[in-house]
């Protein structure tokens, strides 16, 4: 392996897992000279172990150090992702602390920095990181959401303790913060805002406070190069809410149950978002019921906004079924939602969208006037009945309209948040499934990828007809 050009090396390194990357460094010295790098790029923590080592390795002397690398320095994306539910004493959090606060101040090339405060690490860590952070920090993710578990920890901040630092790169900001976390906090991030807004490209405020939100965007107001915003919909759809502030906006997600939206006593009104906002939308992720009110039905032609890709109802192709089971909505629903894609001012091509229970009929139905889709996800928490010849045979006819569809997944992802061993039934038919995805491949001549549950995928190349199984 040591013959092979770096080039191809590197290729290799990309490919691999931590794990078997980790054991390529300690191949040789040229090995590790060229895979260091790529192997300490980003690091993520999810758990007390991994904290604990990755704080006594980045820690330690470069003079004890195998090769004597500034291990640190090549750190540009850095994640703390929370700790598993164990106790740990009161020794074992300060043997952290202690060994993240030699690391954090030497993180000088950092670029990303995700932080979720728990027990194991407490505020004075973030505290450390944002009193001096990196000049070159481009995002900035931190989650201080009100945990029962972690009531004892949660510490007083004091505003003397966090001055502004310059943050010149900083184009990424996402924050979750409930109402009972330190206003020290909230004032803090205020003031970050306030002094990016106009060059800040991607903002997410999603389970945050509603007072901070809003005072956040309509102090700071209009946010120029803002392109993908996150918000709690019952934060959007209050009335003094700045819809106008975004001109640039491209992505727009509205988080947060579809119950608790709207204004305080009662639901939003139609014309709740100012027509004239907005304008460069382009990407919408919501619940379906939202879809009346950024697609209207009664928009004139030129004040129609130009979604081409729309995410309902927190659809996602998530093989564990995602962190959280939302309420799928029922078919109706569901129906209704897609019945405003139609007023979009452009064609629809790529859709998403999790229901309760779905036919192949009702299906086909709903996504009759949808030929431009280029690709379909469907999450659904009962089985389409593939196993079957006539649910194939309406969805055969379906893809006969859609000559641009190159990905039909459907997923049992809701099912797995339950339990990980449910998934549809097809998915214990392998052959089944092929012989399906041949057949809809001959109605559907671009369709390259399809699954049928996310236990499995398939994918066929171009120029061949042959369905390869490329996840198990």
């Amino acid at each position: 392996m040591r013959r092979l050009p770096p080039e191809l090396l590197l290729l290799i390194g990309k490919q691999s897992t931590r794990f078997d990357l980790s054991s390529l460094v300690l191949a040789g010295s040229s090995m590790n000279e060229l895979l260091t790098p790529l192997l300490y790029h980003t690091i993520e923590l999810n758990g007390y172990s991994a904290m604990r080592l990755c704080s006594r390795t980045l820690s330690t002397p470069l003079d004890c150090l195998l090769y004597k690398r500034d291990l640190v320095g090549l750190v540009q994306a850095f994640h703390v992702l929370g700790a598993e539910a164990t106790w740990h004493t009161l020794q074992q959090e300060q043997e952290l602390e202690k060994g993240f606060s030699l690391v954090i101040p030497r993180l000088v090339n950092l670029r990303h920095f995700s932080f979720k405060l728990t027990g194991l690490l407490h505020s004075q860590v973030l505290i450390d990181f944002l009193a001096s952070p990196p000049g070159q920090l481009r995002s900035l993710d931190v989650e201080v959401a009100s945990d029962q578990s972690f009531d004892c920890y949660r510490d007083t901040i004091d505003n003397s303790e966090l001055s502004l630092p310059m943050l010149d790169h900083l184009d990424s900001f996402r924050l979750v913060a409930a109402w009972d976390v330190s206003r020290g906090f909230f004032d803090f991030f205020r003031r970050l805002l306030a002094a990016r807004s106009t060059h800040l490209c991607v903002l997410a405020l999603p389970d945050s406070d509603d007072v901070f939100v809003k005072d956040v965007l309509t102090s700071n107001a209009p946010f120029l190069a803002l392109q993908t915003l996150e918000v709690d919909s019952s934060t959007f759809f209050q009335p003094d809410f700045p819809h106008t502030a975004f001109p640039a906006l491209s992505t727009l997600s509205l988080s947060g149950d579809v119950c608790s939206s709207g204004l305080t006593d009662e639901e939003p009104q139609p014309g709740a978002v100012p027509r004239a906002a907005y304008p460069m939308l382009e990407i919408l992720r919501c619940h379906a019921p939202y879809l009346s009110f950024l697609l209207p039905k009664d928009a004139e032609e030129r004040q129609r906004r130009k979604v081409h890709t729309v995410q309902l109802n927190d659809a996602s192709y998530a093989r564990n079924g995602g962190t959280s089971s939302p309420v799928a909505p029922e078919q109706e629903e569901v129906a209704e939602g897609l019945s405003h894609l139609p007023y979009s001012g452009v064609p629809i091509r790529h859709l998403s969208f999790s229901v309760h229970k779905i036919t192949a009929d009702n299906l086909a139905t709903m996504l009759l006037s949808f030929k431009t889709l280029e690709s379909l996800l469907v999450v659904a928490d009962s089985e389409p009945n593939f196993e079957l010849d006539r649910p194939v045979q309406i969805v055969s006819r379906m893809l006969a309209q859609m000559p641009h569809l190159h990905t039909l997944l459907f997923s049992d992802a809701s099912l797995k948040v339950q339990d990980d061993e449910w998934c549809f039934n097809i998915a214990f038919q392998r052959e089944r499934q092929r012989m399906v995805a041949q057949l809809w491949s001959q109605h559907a001549k671009a369709l390259r990828r399809v699954a049928f549950t996310t236990e499995m995928e398939w994918v066929r190349r171009d120029g061949s007809r042959e369905w390869v199984l490329i996840t198990d």
